[in-house]
């Protein structure tokens, strides 16, 4: 069976959708306080929807641009792809990506890197929502 969550964003379409285990990956890996780690677990092991609450969401923002500043620093990373992008210019300009006054290319359909730098600005943008909002982020459960 298997088991996944689905996330909406503020104008009711799928924002995300994550597998159980990929999702308390990514939550585990985040440098976040242990308790909320745990508690934001169980949530996800009790198959059923669940919500982060803004304050949880405030929480989180942090460790997530620490994530992408880890990542646009690691050494596989080639952040601005010059012979790429000559080579290849629809392929590898069509990702730009700004971060604290700097704009990288990402490559995200073959690069670990990118593609995580990618899901993660993704998700930091759609908590921002919420939180600017005010409201909860609500993870429906699915299984099939």
């Amino acid at each position: 069976m298997n088991k996944y969550y689905i996330v909406y964003n503020l104008s009711n379409k799928i924002a995300s959708a994550a597998g159980h285990n990929l999702l308390i990956k990514f939550f585990n890996e985040l440098e976040i306080l242990s308790s909320l780690k745990e508690s934001i677990s169980q949530r996800i092991n009790n198959n059923s929807d669940f919500e982060i609450n803004v304050s949880e969401l405030q929480e989180i923002v942090p460790a997530l641009s620490e994530k992408i500043n880890n990542l646009l620093s690691a050494p596989d990373f080639n952040p601005f792809k010059e012979r790429e992008r000559e080579e290849y210019p629809a392929a590898y300009n069509k990702f730009p990506f700004i971060w604290n006054g700097v704009t990288y290319y990402l490559y995200p359909k073959d690069n670990d890197i990118d593609s995580e730098i990618n899901r993660t600005n993704g998700y930091l943008k759609l908590i921002q929502e919420f939180i600017n909002q005010n409201k909860p982020l609500k993870y429906i459960y699915k299984s099939s």
